[in-house]
């Protein structure tokens, strides 16, 4: 890569970081967390190891640096799917729906890594459980973690059918109508 790309040097350190953060993106859908590395995201942008090491300190930065964008992108899409819905049924619908739509494309072979797992609960698995909260359901962070763990499963299923959406949603929403009779789904 050129040493300058752009207008300026602002510009030119904001297209590498995308640049890398790109590689990063590609190489953690080729090969999980573990095929993030400094070293493969410098070959990947085709820039030098010590360049990468002037945008990111470590390969678990440059991993963190990404999932947190993947996170701030997903709760973003979830949000503007949830605002709206005001039935717990609407609420699960729209984001299961909006989830598995939003974040298959950038789940690796397997399913969403581990860190995108932390990451997806933090971010959507927060704005679900606060629409939940504005329902009856009971316990909206323990129905939210449930929630997000099922569509997190999904996405590491084998077979990642389209299918598996409605099936899902199905699920989950007949497991919240027996906690909001306030009696065990059956």
């Amino acid at each position: 890569m050129p040493r300058i790309q752009a207008a300026s040097v602002v510009e030119n350190r904001d297209l590498r970081r995308t640049a890398l953060l790109q590689a990063a993106r590609d190489l953690l859908l080729a090969g999980g967390d573990s095929a993030v590395t400094i070293t493969a995201a410098a070959v990947a942008s085709g820039l030098s190891r010590p360049a990468v090491y002037e945008y990111f300190p470590s390969s678990a930065a440059l991993r963190e640096a990404l999932v947190k964008g993947q996170a701030e992108r997903w709760t973003t899409v979830v949000e503007a799917a949830l605002c709206d819905a005001t039935a717990v049924i609407e609420i699960v619908r729209a984001f299961v729906e909006t989830s598995l739509r939003t974040v298959s494309g950038d789940a690796p072979r397997g399913g969403l890594s581990d860190l995108q797992f932390s990451h997806f609960s933090i971010g959507p698995g927060k704005a679900l459980a606060r629409h939940l909260a504005r329902s009856d359901v009971p316990d909206p962070e323990l129905v939210a973690r449930l929630v997000t763990s099922a569509v997190v499963s999904v996405t590491r299923a084998q077979d990642q059918r389209e299918d598996l959406v409605p099936t899902v949603t199905t699920f989950l929403v007949a497991g919240l109508e027996g906690l909001s009779a306030g009696r065990s789904p059956q």
